[in-house]
């Protein structure tokens, strides 16, 4: 099973690690704008338990969500700009 989530804040941040803990597959995130400390908390709270995928739209977003904590979110879900 894969749960799409976007992050507007503590609440969906909450939610994405509430799927890990029900053995979500996959857990996809996403936000406008991304911040690292939520991305620290999700990889940290999720490692083990779901596949983080983050969402994003180049190669920069990409660098940054594969290196953060130095392990990373498992992986990125391109989605360009229109």
């Amino acid at each position: 099973m894969a749960v799409k989530i976007t992050i507007k804040g503590k609440e969906e941040e909450n939610a994405a690690v509430h799927a890990s803990e029900l053995k979500s597959d996959y857990i996809i995130i996403n936000t406008q704008n991304w911040r690292v400390i939520p991305l620290e908390n999700l990889i940290a709270k999720t490692r083990g338990k779901s596949t983080l995928i983050a969402e994003i739209s180049n190669a920069e977003d990409a660098k940054l969500m594969l290196e953060t904590l130095e392990l990373g979110t498992d992986g990125v879900l391109l989605k360009p700009s229109p």
